[in-house]
């Protein structure tokens, strides 16, 4: 088989769930825990498609202030992302 169209691909395991991470796009090609899916993937021979395995995490600009809470809040859970767009192309 040639070069797949998700490009490489690394399983990891633990606590019960496997994952497959690939390099085209840094996507999750599949997720399970106990053997279930949990994520619906796509194929080894196919593309993602349709937003299937690609990560959805706070980007700058998509978040208030480039802050948001995370795993409980306090000052462990405070994260601040990098901004991209100056403050005033907002209109603040």
């Amino acid at each position: 088989m040639g070069i797949s169209p998700s490009g490489t691909s690394w399983v990891l395991r633990g606590g019960g769930y496997e994952a497959t991470v690939v390099s085209v796009g840094g996507g999750l090609r599949r997720l399970s825990h106990d053997g279930r899916d949990v994520l619906l993937g796509y194929g080894e021979d196919e593309l993602c498609r349709a937003g299937l395995g690609q990560l959805l995490i706070p980007w700058p600009n998509r978040i208030a202030d480039g802050r948001y809470t995370f795993a409980g809040g306090g000052a462990a859970g405070q994260w601040t992302v990098g901004r991209s767009t100056p403050v005033d192309c907002r209109g603040s």
